[in-house]
Formats: C-alpha cells, structure tokens, sequence
C-alpha cells in the first residue's frame, strides 16, 4: 500500500475519498470499516489517519463529496401536455434515482447522520430539498395554468415525491421492487396525488404484509427468576444505552452498573450483547408500534381524517420514535425482520383506525396501497427522521393537508374555478 509521503497528498485524498464515498454509501457509517477503505484505496490505514484525524471525519467528508457529484436535472423531466402522463414520467426518474448507489445511500446516511452529525445532516437535507426544486418548476407551471389547486409547489413537490419512493419503507427491511413493480407504485402515487384515494383499487393486494411483531419473550433461563421490576430496570437502561449509542458503540459495563445487575446474569438471559440488543429493540419496536388511535366523531369527515393524521404525525415524532426509526435503520443488516414488522405495525394501526372514520361517514373502504400511501402523507415519508421536529403550528398545516390530499388529491376543484 502507498504511504501517503510517496504521493502527492492530493492525489491520495482524491482516491481514499472515492474509496470511502463508495463504501460509507453502500454500508452506512457503523457498519464501514476504515480498514476496508484501506483496502480498496489501496492506501494504509496509518496513512488515511493523516489525512483524515479519524473515521467521523473521513464520513464527513465522503458525504459531502458524494453531495458535490449528486445531481437532478429538471432539464431530465420532460414537459408533458397530460399531467398524468408527465407526473408518471418524473416518478418514474425519481423513483430510479432514490434506489441507486449515490442516492439511496446519502439518504439513509442522511437519517443515521442525524443523531451523531446534526451539522452534516442538515447539509445533505438541504442539498436533497433542492434536488426537489426541478419537480416543484414544473408543478408551479400546472399551478400557473389553473389544473392544480393553488398549494406551496415545493412541499407538493417533497410530497409527491414521498409518495413515488414509499419513504423510509425500503431502508426498513422491504425487499427493493423490480421494475414493474416500481411503475404501478409511481401510477398510483400519481392517482391518489391527482385524485384522492378514491382512484385507487380496494380490493387488489400490492404485496404481502410482514410477519406481525409479536411481544417479545425472554429466553428460558435464570434470569426468568429476576423481579418485574430488575427486567424493566434493565431494559430502560439498556435501551438508553443502545438508543444513543447504537449496537457497536454501546458498553455492557455502563449498562450492568447503572440497573445494577451482574453482567453473567445478562449473558445467562441473552446469551450475549448481541441477544440483549434484539430483545431491547423488539421490546421498544412492540411498544411504539402497537400504540392505539382515537377515533373522534365528527361532522365533517376531512377534519376527522386531519385529526387522524395528527396522531400519526404525534406518534412518529416522538424523540423516542425518532431515535428507533434510526437506530432500526443504521442496524438494518441485522434487524431488517424486526424493523420491517415494525413499521408494517404502524402502517396497520393507522389503517385499522382510517377504515373506521371511512366507514363513519359512508366512504368507500381505503385499499391497501391507499393506506400505505396516508401514512406516508401523514407522517411527512422521511422529512422528520432527518430534519428538525415540527412545531404545533407546523404540525397542524402538515395533518390538513395530509387530510386534504389524501381524500381530494391536488387538482382544482371544478368548484373552485
């Protein structure tokens, strides 16, 4: 390997940048090792060290060079006479973009960034938030030409887009769709942009649901003998600890020594940190995601679904939901089961509470894709995972429009014309 003295200190930036950008993208920044960036910018790993003081900077710089070479044309969408038509082609592309290498991994590092690199993740939020500015151009042309409703082009825009991508679901263990199936998705997220949820299908299922979450149970063994109160003493401190810490960065030893309890009683319980870290994560996943809506009878059915969406929006940014959305998805190699029934849990909870206020007010039933789709609407997809939390004012503009999208779509109304 080339020390960094028998080459120009620029030319060996260049390429461990490269190396690093390539493998922080495809791997996140926990599961990347500095060695492996080594070994692919065949370069020492003493060497990266005097270029870069340490890993978190190395991350920093790898994900700000993958912001510089990351770009959306809105020259790329083409200008359609059809709306529908047009709107499909640009889901389309932003749909293919979001699951390729530079994007699909500036994403999640974006939402894993969040909790360690606060400065760094508002960049790439930034950077991502203009990407969205050619889609929000031509959104702003139908606008001007009187065939959607009079809306802010940019958040349409972010909206649309979460729509066509499915949020976070593809960085919480859902398998990646093939082509086909990333086109009916983009078609339907156009239906139900333009039209409401009224123009999706009932009764075709999009894909199979993930396996419920079931309560987690602790493993035979003699911990079982433990009080009630020791097993949640532990599973508070040791979901603190992982929480902000993450699997690898988490210490037994502050953990044993804060509930307090022997550490052999954990490796006798848990089998090891491992076991103790799936168990705290099932445990917070089955908490969260089971939580129960309250169905408030109204008059008028949009103020009901806003109300609904406000929970979901309450819900998903909780500190505590946040921090697991994060911590699910920077571990997803090893809790994609977990972190997938976790977040169908939401979906389903939302979706039973949904099926009730529709059935209330004489509506047609919401389809599975449709369901999926309020969710997103309501939670605003990826927005709060990765930038600061909503206000009360914030909050309440995000759940009336949610309502209003999701049961009337964008276009104008004939009334209003």
């Amino acid at each position: 390997m080339d020390p960094v003295g028998k080459e120009p200190k620029a030319d060996a930036r260049v390429r461990v940048l490269e190396a690093a950008t390539r493998i922080f993208l495809r791997h996140g920044f926990a599961q990347a090792r500095v060695d492996m960036i080594a070994a692919a910018a065949r370069i020492s790993k003493l060497s990266i060290y005097e270029l870069f003081p340490s890993k978190a900077a190395l991350f920093e710089a790898a994900v700000r060079n993958a912001c510089d070479a990351d770009f959306f044309s809105a020259s790329s969408i083409a200008d359609e006479a059809d709306i529908r038509v047009a709107l499909r082609h640009i889901g389309e592309q932003v749909f293919e973009r979001f699951l390729g290498p530079v994007q699909f991994g500036l994403t999640r590092a974006n939402i894993v960034a969040a909790t360690e690199f606060p400065v760094l993740a508002s960049e790439i939020h930034d950077h991502q938030t203009r990407t969205s500015q050619g889609i929000a151009d031509h959104l702003q042309l139908w606008i001007d030409r009187g065939v959607l409703a009079r809306q802010d082009a940019m958040r349409a825009a972010v909206r649309f887009a979460g729509l066509c991508v499915e949020g976070s679901r593809y960085f919480l263990g859902a398998a990646i769709p093939g082509q086909k199936e990333r086109a009916a998705i983009v078609a339907d997220a156009v239906e139900l942009f333009l039209y409401g949820y009224r123009a999706l299908p009932t009764g075709r299922r999009v894909r199979s649901p993930a396996r419920p979450l079931e309560p987690p149970s602790l493993a035979r063994g003699t911990a079982l003998r433990l009080p009630a109160a020791k097993l949640d003493r532990i599973m508070v401190i040791a979901g603190e600890e992982f929480l902000a810490r993450g699997l690898r960065g988490a210490n037994l030893d502050r953990i044993v020594t804060a509930v307090p309890v022997a550490k052999t009683t954990l490796y006798r319980q848990f089998g090891d940190k491992r076991g103790l870290f799936r168990h705290v994560v099932e445990h917070r996943a089955w908490s969260l995601g089971g939580a129960a809506y309250r169905i408030d009878g109204l008059p008028e059915l949009e103020r009901e679904i806003a109300i609904l969406a406000r929970q979901a929006l309450d819900g998903h940014c909780t500190v505590e939901s946040v921090r697991l959305h994060r911590l699910l998805i920077a571990e997803a190699d090893m809790l994609a089961g977990q972190a997938r029934a976790f977040h169908e849990m939401r979906v389903q909870r939302l979706g039973e509470a949904l099926a009730v206020s529709l059935a209330r007010h004489h509506q047609p039933a919401a389809g599975e894709q449709a369901i999926r789709f309020f969710h997103l609407l309501a939670t605003f997809a990826l927005r709060y995972l990765t930038n600061r939390l909503p206000d009360e004012a914030q909050r309440m503009q995000d759940s009336a429009e949610a309502a209003r999208l999701f049961l009337h779509g964008a276009l104008r109304r004939p009334s209003a014309r």
